[in-house]
């Protein structure tokens, strides 16, 4: 593998390239019963002047698949655009946190501490993210136009490990109690058997 650097006033780039060479048996019908493959790859990075990274591209075989960054002028990322020309837009807010990601989720929010506090998934089902007073995960719901999907209450142990579970959603089955015990508990899930394993006690 060989790396190089290129370095201007607007932009710095590297590039990674490699040469991967397999060799496999040939068919008993031909004279060398071995062949050898070899295939060049080169990976480019492009970064921008405040050495954010702008794009990452990989060349091999005669193709080229690019990943290409955008950001926002406080230096945050504001888009993605993929090598099939699928464009994923994040939308940050002053403090550069994402506010969403394309059309899978939108409407993000975040605590003081710069905790994600909640967001909308793309099925229009919102995720809300309680921290209590430790600030740590209290409770995760998902709710769909009012109807609860998931509502996990969490608890710790003084040295934050989860300590237990206990699911808010009428008729659920995801209660568990870690306590202060070896647990491999078997516990009956609205998608099957599962066995719950705390590998700490």
């Amino acid at each position: 593998m060989r790396l190089s650097e290129a370095d201007s006033s607007e932009a710095l780039v590297l590039k990674s390239t490699s040469t991967i060479s397999i060799e496999s048996p040939r068919p008993a019908h031909r004279r060398r019963r071995r062949w050898r493959s070899t295939t060049r790859n080169t990976w480019t990075y492009t970064y921008n002047q405040p050495r954010g990274l702008e794009s990452e591209s990989l060349a091999i075989d005669g193709k080229t698949f690019l990943l290409d960054w955008s950001y926002a002028a406080n230096g945050a990322v504001s888009n993605l655009t993929y090598p099939g020309g699928h464009a994923v837009s994040f939308n940050p807010n002053a403090y550069g946190e994402p506010r969403q990601v394309g059309v899978y989720a939108s409407s993000a929010t975040y605590q003081p501490s710069g905790q994600l506090a909640g967001f909308t998934y793309g099925n229009s089902t919102t995720r809300t993210i309680t921290p209590n007073t430790r600030q740590l995960p209290g409770q995760i719901l998902d709710s769909r136009f009012g109807v609860k999907l998931l509502d996990h209450l969490l608890t710790y142990d003084a040295n934050a490990n989860l300590g237990g579970i206990t699911d808010g959603v009428p008729g659920g089955l995801e209660s568990r109690t870690l306590g202060n015990r070896p647990v491999t508990t078997p516990c009956s899930e609205a998608w099957g058997l599962i066995a719950v394993t705390d590998p700490r006690r």
